[in-house]
């Protein structure tokens, strides 16, 4: 999708660079919670 949007439409090409990035970062925190419930188990 980025690649697509590349030089033809820029805000959905930040757009969808923003969503990646927040989905990064939700499978970041959501991975810390699954190690710290195993230590729980």
């Amino acid at each position: 999708m980025i690649r697509l949007c590349e030089g033809l439409d820029y805000v959905t090409r930040e757009l969808s660079i923003r969503l990646v990035a927040d989905e990064e970062l939700h499978r970041t925190l959501f991975v810390g919670f699954v190690r710290e419930y195993r230590k729980t188990l």
